[in-house]
C-alpha cells in the first residue's frame, strides 16, 4: 500500500469569533469572584456573561474565568473574550488538575464557569 501524502493544512488567519457580533465588554465589579481577595482582578461583564481577569502576580499565572448563570460559555465566546482581556503574550488553556487539587468555585457560579490560565509562565518554569 502506498503512503498518501498528507494535506496541508493552510492558516486561516482570525478565528470565526472574531467575525462574529458580539456586545461590548465592560468593567462590572459584580463579575469579580473570590480570586479578587488574594491577587490584583478585573471585573467585566459582556450581556449575561461575566469576567474575571487576573493579571500574573507574584509568581501565579494570569487566570480568566468566564462565567454565564445558565450554561456553559460557548467556545466562540472563550475566544472572543481571550482576545479582548488578555494581553496577546499570554498562552491560555483551560486546566484539568489532579482530582485532588480540583477547585469547584462557591461564590454564586460553580456550575457554569471555564477558567483559563496562561501557561506561558509554567512553561519557563520547566
Amino acid at each position: 500500500m502506498a503512503m498518501q501524502k498528507r494535506k496541508r493544512i493552510e492558516r486561516v488567519g482570525h478565528p470565526d469569533a472574531m467575525k462574529k457580533k458580539w456586545k461590548p465588554i465592560v468593567e462590572n465589579d459584580d463579575a469579580l469572584t473570590l480570586s479578587a481577595k488574594i491577587r490584583p482582578t478585573v471585573g467585566y461583564s459582556m450581556g449575561d456573561l461575566y469576567i474575571c481577569y487576573s493579571p500574573e502576580f507574584n509568581s501565579m499565572p494570569a487566570i480568566m474565568q468566564v462565567s454565564h448563570p445558565k450554561r456553559l460559555p460557548t467556545w466562540d465566546e472563550i475566544v472572543w473574550i481571550r482576545y479582548n482581556v488578555c494581553p496577546d503574550i499570554e498562552d491560555m488553556a483551560c486546566i484539568l488538575p489532579p482530582l485532588g487539587e480540583y477547585i469547584n468555585y462557591s461564590d454564586g457560579r460553580p456550575k457554569y464557569t471555564m477558567t483559563m490560565e496562561d501557561i506561558s509562565i509554567r512553561r519557563s518554569m520547566r
